[in-house]
């Protein structure tokens, strides 16, 4: 509080002025308020002063400008007044009060940088979603067309030249998701989906696949784990994402000798299991000093390995992230020139008993023996005209007979006109998208089109995407490029056969 007379002169302060301002009351009293006013704004307040004092109205904390005091420090401080006019044996004063809002200004300015973070993760998150879906879908055309062209009759040459471009954008698919799911993990948009799934059967799948990797290195690999009875809930993709980064690397970097891939039960009770996995190699090995930091983004053993071998030096940084997100432990033991074993551990929810079954059996139960008896007719709904030819052809080699609608307003018009058993839509059309095309099909009179199911097919891969396919009424999703086998597993679940 102080109190200023008509010709601009302290008459008196109270305690939290001193401590506000730095200054005693002795040293206040009889000067000019200016001397509290910074040196910017010092030659024009004797005029707002004297405007005041003309027409002297109380104007209320809060009501006026926020303004600036000069310490005696030479420090400003941010403060908001309020002015109430007096009088006293016939002179005029005026009351200033005064607050210091220091600590609101600086939680606006952490509102301020939070609503910019946020709006700068909306943006990343969607410039996420653009780049997935424009990359992913001429990737899609690739590797399905080139797949359909190596089913076909060719040369060997022919052969050796479609299985090169195959391989070619595979990898590019790797290098792309790898980029793609540590910026999803940066921005927090990284998608876990906890379901049931049969451990035996994604372990045996992956020995397999890197069995014919090994193979042409003239490499040993062999698989060791126990016998399990149960399936486990947790993310099959995430553990299989984990587990593939590891042993394609043992592959990568290993020219003799051979990979030893074992998964272990290190406890287990009634609910939980804890697994460890190793994946342990005879390869180049990695230096004491390169391996503190091996897990780190875009680093690899030395900085000559990523020009001898390529890759982004993105795998293992998203191998560990991924392990911490489990809420699991990851490491290594190498020796340079000896080899390396690669390790983590994670912990699993027990689901249901195993069905007797067998990997080769599963793996080699043939799509068509579940349909023979009915041709089912799918519409693929697709605006990329690359993609529509695959997903037919693809669909056809199957066994199913297919339409091709390119946006909502096709497949709308393809449902008054014939009757479909499933459809699989792309999320991202123009004119009309899937999720609204889905939306009006739920809404349709006719139950035998309001009840299809509804497949969502698309080249987004961030957190919330399936969440909103579901919510709109679509039954299920795959993402593109999509793996024959998967959708295999989806026909299966939905069509009627089943």
């Amino acid at each position: 509080m102080i109190m200023v007379d008509q010709s601009g002169f302290i008459t008196f302060v109270n305690r939290e002025t001193e401590r506000l301002f730095g200054y005693s009351r002795e040293e206040l009293n009889g000067q000019l308020i200016e001397v509290l006013v910074p040196e910017k704004f010092r030659s024009a307040h004797p005029i707002y002063r004297g405007q005041f004092f003309k027409n002297p109205v109380s104007r209320a904390m809060g009501m006026g400008r926020e303004l600036f005091g000069l310490r005696k420090d030479g420090s400003e401080v941010p403060i908001e007044i309020g002015l109430n006019p007096m009088e006293a044996e016939g002179e005029k004063f005026v009351l200033v009060s005064i607050i210091d809002i220091t600590e609101r200004k600086k939680n606006e300015a952490l509102i301020a940088a939070r609503e910019a973070a946020l709006e700068s993760s909306k943006m990343k998150s969607q410039f996420l979603a653009n780049m997935s879906h424009e990359i992913r879908t001429p990737i899609n055309g690739i590797l399905g067309m080139t797949r359909l062209i190596l089913d076909t009759d060719l040369s060997q040459t022919q052969k050796e030249y479609a299985q090169i471009i195959h391989d070619s954008a595979e990898s590019l698919l790797s290098v792309i998701s790898d980029i793609l799911d540590f910026s999803k993990i940066e921005t927090g948009k990284i998608s876990f989906e906890i379901i049931e799934f049969d451990l035996n059967y994604l372990l045996e799948n992956l020995v397999q696949i890197y069995t014919n990797s090994a193979q042409r290195k003239n490499i040993s690999l062999q698989f060791h784990g126990p016998e399990i009875s149960t399936l486990y809930m947790s993310d099959p993709i995430r553990v299989r994402q984990i587990l593939n980064n590891l042993i394609q690397n043992a592959v990568k970097f290993t020219f003799s000798g051979n990979i030893n891939i074992e998964c272990r039960i290190l406890s287990e009770c009634e609910e939980k299991t804890r697994f460890r996995f190793e994946v342990s190699d005879t390869g180049i090995g990695i230096s004491k000093k390169s391996i503190d930091r091996l897990f780190q983004v875009f680093t690899q053993g030395d900085e000559s390995t990523t020009r001898k071998f390529g890759g982004t030096g993105l795998g293992l940084a998203i191998s560990k992230r991924l392990v911490d997100l489990f809420g699991g432990t990851i490491g290594v033991n190498s020796v340079l020139n000896k080899g390396s074993t690669f390790w983590f551990e994670i912990e699993m929810i027990k689901g249901s008993p195993i069905a007797f079954h067998s990997f080769k059996e599963k793996n080699n139960q043939k799509i068509e023996s579940v349909w023979d008896e009915q041709r089912f007719k799918i519409l693929a709904a697709e605006d990329n005209q690359v993609n529509q030819i695959v997903i037919k052809k693809v669909l056809e080699k199957l066994g199913f007979i297919v339409d091709v609608a390119g946006n909502g307003f096709e497949v709308m018009t393809a449902l008054k006109k014939d009757q479909y058993d499933l459809i699989l839509m792309d999320c991202q059309m123009p004119e009309m998208d899937g999720y609204e095309t889905t939306k009006n099909i739920r809404k349709n009179k006719d139950i035998k089109i309001s009840k299809i199911p509804i497949i969502a097919m698309t080249a987004n891969v961030i957190k919330g995407d399936k969440e909103k396919c579901l919510d709109v009424g679509m039954n299920d999703y795959i993402s593109k490029p999509i793996q024959i086998d998967h959708l295999r597993d989806i026909l299966r679940r939905w069509l009627p056969a089943n």
